[in-house]
Order: C-alpha cells, then structure tokens, then sequence
C-alpha cells in the first residue's frame, strides 16, 4: 500500500504507528445493488489479522497490509481506504477480485480460459452427437451450395486416418480419390470407372455380378458362375482332356498312391508300349524301349503270382 505521505503532501512516512490507522474496505459486486462495507477497523501490528507493516528497506512510504481470505472471497470491483489525519494523505487503492482461472490464464499463465460455446450468430448451439465433439454441416464449397453425399458436388471424406461409412447409395460414378480406409459401405455402389491400387481389408461379400476381370485371389465362396464364366470353365477343362500332354513316366517304382496323369499315363505305357514276359518276370518300356518298371512272376502250376512292380530294368 501507498506511498503514505505526509500532510505536506510530499514527505514518504516510514514509521507511521499501525493502530493509529483506519482502514475502510468496500465492495461492489452487483452494479444493480448497493457496495458493501467489508472492512471499517483500526490497523493492527504485525503478527495479527490486518496488520499493517512497513516494507524493509523502503524509504518512499510504502506498507504492506494482510487481507484475510473473508475480506476478498468475492468477485468484482473493491475499494481500499487508508487515513491517519494527523500523521498523513489519505491513501487510496482499487482492486478488481477474478475468477481464480481468469487470474492464472491472464496473470500467471498457469491455466487457459474456459471459454463454452453457446451460440452462432445469436443462436444457440445444438447438442451434438457426442459429448465434447461439435457437429460440423457444410452448407458451401468453393462458394457453390454442398449436395448430399453421394450426388453430384456431395461432400466425400478423405484421409489417411479417418475411417469412412457411407450409408447413402452412390448414384452417381465417384471419379476422386478416397485415401483413407473406408469401414464399410451398405448402400449399392454403381460403378468404378478408375483404377483401385489395392484393398488390403477382407471383403465381407459381394452380393452383385462382377462384370470385368479379377486378378487377385478370391478367398470366400463365389455363391454361382455367369454363363461367360462357365463357357470359360468348359474350354479350360476340354483343353485339359484335349490338348495338353502327359510326359512319359521315367524309370522309377509306381507309387501307391499316384497322380491321375501318372497312373493313366503308365496304363497307356501298358497297352501302347512294349511288354516283355518271361518265366519269372514281366516288364514294360518306354517309348525308346527302356524298361521303367517290372514285376516278379512265380508260377507253382498250382498257384500263379505277380509280383508289385519295382523300378526297372
């Protein structure tokens, strides 16, 4: 508090007695209501309520007075008075009582402000979908009125992290891109007409005909074919039957349990090739007359045995 100047108007006071100070108090809180008197006491000394106390080292009249928490628990504007006619000028302070953020944001620097929005315009925001999140309508893009998403000028969400589901079928063909990963998408999509890099995401089902081509691998089951697609089914089987050769086998014992190619393909060496039986054994050639596989014959005149056939010669 201060400076506290003599009657001169001009002397500091550095020793002024505390009891003999009175010190007024008042608050205004309520512009439509009278100030309230919150202080009207004698100064005390140091070590008690209000004390009033000369700053060490001071020699331009300057005190510092205790403020209980009751005297200031109010907000808004507070007039200080201090006055001693006989030993100086009356002293005057004006303070301003804050909201303890206001003071920390502005002051201190300790908080920020709370600031709630409550209206756009002079009308009251809505209650949004979820809590703490305000709902955004886009109402121009480029100046020109936003459509519905999904029509022509709709409004599409791209990016890397969002998660997009769109629930309105698209009517019209989508020629932007979409960069970022879209959840799932319910209503029918009409056509594609650009390139789709990848979908790294399982593909719940595909309900529709897929009219082009499809290069990657298709996991799920395909619930019935086109008549395309079974047309090209049927040329690749006669192709298989028709067509494609089988190699001749090489010199080797038969498995048990062979390929179909491999066990028609050694009948045919059975009835197409040379065969060879003698007393005690019975073998069969390739093409160029190497034996590839034979079979031991035992014959008792009782009982006549063929051997399983072991590689050749």
């Amino acid at each position: 508090m201060g400076p506290f100047l003599g009657t001169d108007g001009l002397t500091p006071k550095t020793a002024l007695t505390a009891t003999n100070e009175h010190i007024t108090l008042a608050a205004d809180t309520d512009a439509g209501s009278a100030p309230t008197l919150v202080l009207d006491i004698t100064g005390a000394s140091s070590g008690t309520s209000n004390d009033l106390v000369h700053i060490t080292g001071d020699d331009a009249g300057f005190y510092s007075l205790e403020l209980a928490a009751a005297d200031t628990n109010r907000l808004g504007r507070m007039i200080l008075a201090i006055t001693d006619a006989t030993n100086h000028c009356p002293v005057f302070h004006e303070f301003m009582v804050l909201p303890a953020v206001i003071y920390d944001a502005m002051i201190l620097g300790t908080d920020l402000f709370d600031v709630s929005m409550t209206q756009i315009l002079g009308t009251a925001v809505s209650t949004p979908a979820t809590a703490g999140i305000l709902d955004a309508n886009v109402k121009n893009i480029n100046n020109v009125a936003a459509a519905t998403p999904g029509a022509a000028g709709g409004v599409f969400i791209a990016g890397t992290n969002a998660a997009t589901t769109v629930t309105t079928a698209l009517t019209t063909t989508f020629t932007g891109n979409l960069t970022g990963s879209v959840a799932s998408v319910t209503g029918a999509v009409g056509s594609v007409t650009g390139a789709v890099g990848s979908v790294t995401g399982a593909v719940g089902s595909v309900t529709g005909a897929v009219g082009g081509n499809v290069s990657g691998n298709v996991t799920g089951s395909v619930g019935s074919l086109a008549a395309q697609a079974k047309a090209d089914v049927n040329a690749e089987v006669v192709d298989v039957i028709r067509v494609d050769q089988i190699a001749e086998l090489a010199q080797a014992a038969p498995a048990a349990t062979p390929t179909v190619a491999t066990a028609l393909m050694l009948l045919y060496h059975a009835l197409r090739n040379q065969i060879t039986v003698t007393s005690s054994s019975m073998t069969i050639s390739n093409d160029a007359g190497v034996v590839i596989a034979k079979k031991a014959l035992t014959d008792d005149s009782t009982q006549y045995t063929e051997a399983e056939m072991v590689s050749g010669p």
